[in-house]
């Protein structure tokens, strides 16, 4: 009986090491926690991307794609299964892609149709390097730093770190630079200075994907200028602006330097293209013709095509058509059962502005400018056959200055602020 007792008022000991690994694995969570979103935020960024560079190159947006996919994998592993090996991969995949980033933007793509292509540092990219940057050396600390070192600092970070991450990845991907993504092309040129100073510098034509003048192989370039032929035969339909009306063309906005005037036709699923391939029938039906002023005499300078598609389209040979889109249009029902578009095509006209002309706000699709018109296609000097503006759609003072925005509901034809259309060039 007394060693019963003996036994019974002997300490209780329990073994501190039954418990350390919950508190190393409570300790673990937090420096993996912010890896995991250093990784999700790159991927967020990098599947933000993938429709604006496969419309350019297919294995460029699979390649943005498997960046994705991999970052993912990372963010998931960092909780399923925290293995040495996984922070190993994180850093050199991540490696990988800091590489290849710094490649495009100092020496260029070295292979593929945009093989030489340095593009532009934006904050889109800047923002994905950093993620992948500071991924690299959160897996460096967990491969080389002891436990309760890293514990303690990422307690410092882990209340703010997902917080700012989110934050910042969510700028980046709603910033104009990710709805606008371009690359800088061989071939882009510099507007001059006495154009700048005259207004034309103004011009933003809707959201541009990209805009390139690369040289295209042989065979490319001859379907290419087979197709650009047959527009050159559509512009002799249409030589001037009654021309277009004879033909049930309509006016759909201002003449706006840059632009002219848009005269726009709903005559069938030709004119929309919603499959994206513009087929020899779609190019002999353009969407919009565009006229170098108002009256019934203005001439013919431009087309416009559509592709109804939610992605961009296909469009012409080669990758040198950028098409572009708008938001926030202000259309008006015209007094002939029309649409106008009484605050033209290049700002986003707010709400109450729309409200103020009676109208409602919409979303174009895709859009194209092409200047294939004899006497307007000299256009390499300011961006080639698809360029956005055309120069020679100036005002008549000579420059391609417009009215402010607020006055363009009153004047309905023209916002040129000399109040007319001219040729600066």
């Amino acid at each position: 009986m007394t060693d019963v007792l003996d036994r019974l008022d002997a300490p209780i000991h329990v073994e501190p090491a039954r418990l350390a690994p919950r508190s190393a694995a409570a300790d673990d969570v937090r420096p993996r926690a912010a890896i995991a979103g250093l990784a999700i935020g790159a991927a967020a960024i990098h599947l933000a991307m993938v429709t604006a560079h496969v419309g350019e190159w297919a294995l460029e947006g699979w390649g943005f794609i498997g960046a994705a996919w991999a970052q993912l994998l990372v963010a998931v592993l960092a909780f399923a299964w925290p293995k040495r090996w996984v922070w190993a991969f994180a850093i050199v995949t991540n490696v990988a892609f800091v590489a290849a980033w710094a490649v495009t933007r100092t020496s260029g793509i070295p292979f593929g149709p945009e093989r030489g292509l340095v593009e532009k540092v934006t904050i889109v990219d800047g923002l994905c390097v950093a993620l992948e940057l500071a991924l690299v050396v959160g897996a460096l600390g967990m491969l080389a730093l002891p436990l309760a070192w890293r514990s303690t600092r990422s307690r410092l970070l882990s209340p703010v770190l997902p917080v700012i991450v989110l934050a910042a990845t969510s700028f980046a991907i709603a910033s104009p630079t990710a709805r606008n993504h371009t690359h800088s092309h061989p071939g882009d040129v510099a507007i001059p200075a006495w154009m700048t100073a005259k207004g034309f510098n103004q011009f933003m034509n809707g959201h541009v994907h990209s805009h390139v003048q690369a040289v295209l192989d042989p065979a490319t370039q001859t379907e290419l200028d087979r197709e650009l032929a047959i527009t050159r035969d559509v512009a002799k339909q249409y030589p001037t602006l009654q021309d277009a009306v004879n033909a049930g063309y309509r006016r759909a906005g201002p003449y706006v330097p840059g632009l002219g005037l848009h005269m726009i036709k709903f005559g069938g699923v030709a004119y929309l293209n919603p499959d994206g391939v513009l087929s020899d029938d779609d190019l002999r039906h353009p969407l919009s013709l565009l006229y170098d002023g108002t009256g019934p005499n203005a001439e013919l300078g431009g087309f416009m095509y559509y592709a109804a598609t939610k992605t961009e389209p296909e469009g012409f040979p080669g990758r040198n058509d950028g098409w572009h889109f708008h938001e926030h249009l202000c259309a008006v029902q015209s007094k002939d059962g029309f649409l106008d578009f009484p605050f033209g095509p290049d700002f986003g006209a707010t709400q109450a502005q729309c409200d103020s002309v009676k109208g409602y706000l919409m979303n174009s699709q895709y859009m194209l400018h092409v200047w294939t018109v004899p006497g307007w296609d000299d256009m390499a000097k300011y961006g080639g056959v698809f360029a956005e503006e055309n120069p020679k759609f100036g005002c008549s003072d000579g420059t391609w200055y417009q009215l402010p925005f607020d006055q363009w509901k009153t004047n309905p034809l023209n916002v040129c602020r000399s109040g007319a259309s001219g040729h600066p060039v």
